[in-house]
Formats: C-alpha cells, structure tokens, sequence
C-alpha cells in the first residue's frame, strides 16, 4: 500500500509540472513510472521520449500530449522434464545485479526446451528474454468534457522455434484501466506471431468505466509441428466523458501485462478506481504495470 501511494505521488507531481528537465534526479522518477508488484526489486529499463526537449506534458491547440514511456524487463525461466513433458517451473523477473552480471546484450530470445535437451527426468535448464512495453497518450478538452487517446504496445522475444516438444504454457493478458468514471468511445486491438499470422484475442474482463482487459496464446503450434510465438500486440482505446465532475481532481490509467505459465488463472478483477487487474487461483504469473495521471475528469 505505501509503494502504491509513494508512486501516485511521484506522478502527480512529475506530470503536473509544466516543465521537467532532465536533471539528476529525473532517474528516480523515471523508476517510479513502470513497476511489478510481483518483483518490486526487478530491474526495469525506462527510457521517456522526450517532448520539445523537455519531459513534460506538451499542450498544443487544446490537446495535451503525454510523453511515450518504454519499459523493458529482464526474463529468466527454468524448465523442467516431468513425466515425460516439459513444463515450466518459474518464471522471474532479474533485479539490476543479475542483469548486470549477465549483460544486457546477452538476453535474446526465451528459447523454449526440448524433451531432447535434457539429461534425465526432473533435471533443468534456464533461458533469458526480454519483455518490452510501451505505453502513450493525448487528451483534448471538447465541450464541458474531455476525451483521452491511449496506445499501448508490447513485445516479446519470444521464443525460439522448436519442434513442437513443447511446454503447455497460459494465456498471458493485456489491459488499460482507469479512474475517473470514464467510458470506452472506441477501442482496437490486433497481434501477430513471428511468422505474420494474425494472433487471436480475446476480451477477458470489461468494465464499463473502469477499463478492458485482454486475452491471448503468446505460444501456439502449427500444423508443421514447430511452434509460432507471439512478436507485438497492439492496443488503442479511447475513453471520454460528457461533463467534468472531479473538482479539480485527476485521472490516473494503468497499462497492465500479465506474463503466466499455468492453464487456468481463475477470475480477473479490476481494481478499485481502476488501479490495474489481478488474476484469481493464479500462483505462476507476474504483472509488470506503467501508469499515467493526471487526466482531468
């Protein structure tokens, strides 16, 4: 609870001012803007695209743009050989110490096992990734109301593609949530594999004024026996209000993708004011969220 207030803290201040430069401290700040409450201690590289020169809001002819962050994580996961399948056994996200000593240039694709790999039953092996998200925005005052313009996109590594002695791995999930009592005015969300073809996904949990979460197989086997994974999901939604009625107050939206490696991952809440999504009966998950604030509503 005290992570999460010191964070809405930080950014209510750091997109509230009209301008920022990029002094010593803005490295703190930066950290502050994407987070796991899986890991807290992960390493994440941030990295703000800069406005102007400036890492600030930007308002021009009544639209206010919301500088694009990216963030990427580091991704360790160990395989196992069990009854004769393979299966994994964690997933984790690598604190600054672990990246460091193995380097970031040396994170390529998670490459996916096979049965052939492996000595004998129960022995592991262990492969590093990299998981990159993207999170932007513009809003614009129309009327007594306001509309917000979000895009999100992510990207995996992936896997290698092996022969199709693969682990049975979940649905990973993707949503935007918010607070403020806005509703959905348009929304679009397309993906691909590594070979081009179109990704299936699913709606997992909507909320009318508190945001959409989505679903898809980031793994799937062709019909060649190899496995096909998943390249980027694309995510654009626009959410709007009639009339002001936050005194003052400010919105805060949260971009949320949820790595998992089980089957069934129980119900999906929302959280209270939007505050991103959990996954009920889920012990093999972890979420990495970035949020921005001070939309008015």
């Amino acid at each position: 609870m005290k992570r999460k207030l010191s964070l809405l803290l930080v950014l209510t201040i750091f997109f509230s001012m009209s301008v920022i430069s990029f002094a010593d401290e803005s490295k703190s700040v930066e950290e502050k803007l994407v987070y796991s409450e899986k890991f807290p201690n992960a390493y994440i590289k941030v990295d703000i695209e800069e406005n102007n020169h400036m890492q600030s809001l930007v308002e021009k002819d009544n639209l206010v743009e919301i500088p694009t962050v990216t963030a990427t994580v580091f991704v360790s996961e160990t395989y196992e050989l069990v009854n004769d399948e393979v299966v994994i056994t964690s997933s984790r996200l690598l604190n600054k110490n672990e990246v460091d000593k193995i380097g970031e240039n040396n994170f390529g694709m998670l490459d996916v096992p096979r049965k052939s790999d492996f000595r004998s039953e129960k022995s592991a092996t262990e492969s590093k990734g990299k998981l990159k998200i993207k999170f932007s925005g513009k809003y614009k005052r129309i009327g007594d109301g306001v509309e917000c313009d979000l895009k999100a996109n992510a990207t995996w590594d992936g896997f290698h593609i092996n022969p199709k002695y693969c682990c049975s791995t979940g649905e990973d999930f993707l949503g935007i949530t918010w607070s403020g009592g806005f509703t959905v005015k348009d929304r679009d969300i397309s993906g691909k594999y590594n070979s081009g073809k179109k990704i299936d996904i699913d709606l997992a949990k909507a909320s009318p004024t508190k945001g959409r979460v989505y679903s898809f197989e980031e793994l799937v086997s062709l019909t060649n026996g190899y496995n096909d994974t998943m390249d980027e999901i694309d995510y654009n939604i626009t959410i709007a209000k009639n009339n002001l009625d936050g005194n003052g107050n400010t919105a805060e939206v949260v971009l949320q993708y949820t790595h998992t490696y089980q089957k069934r991952v129980g119900n999906i809440t929302i959280g209270a004011g939007g505050a991103g999504f959990s996954l009920s009966s889920c012990k093999k998950q972890w979420p990495i969220s970035c949020v921005v604030t001070n939309i008015p509503y």
